[in-house]
């Protein structure tokens, strides 16, 4: 199957400079968010959006056709 993905911010990083941080991915059918970061390395806590929605469990499965997008999640302060 294959997906789309964006990376955000420092995440960039994780792909090629020519790819402005954003590549499509072939993985094997029943891959799951945990599965799409091992083959990227990103081991760094970040926020994950599959189809416009924040999804927050590694093994949610991705489908053929999803956009995945990764960025840092932000720290928050004391009030």
């Amino acid at each position: 199957m294959r997906v789309r993905v964006k990376l955000h911010s420092i995440l960039r990083d994780y792909l090629p400079p020519q790819a402005k941080g954003q590549t499509t991915l072939e993985l094997p059918a029943g891959a799951t968010i945990a599965d799409l970061r091992a083959r990227l390395k990103i081991e760094r806590q970040c926020v994950v959006i599959v189809n416009g929605k924040e999804v927050s469990d590694a093994d949610h499965p991705l489908r053929d056709g999803d956009e995945v997008q990764m960025l840092m999640a932000l720290g928050g302060g004391s009030g």
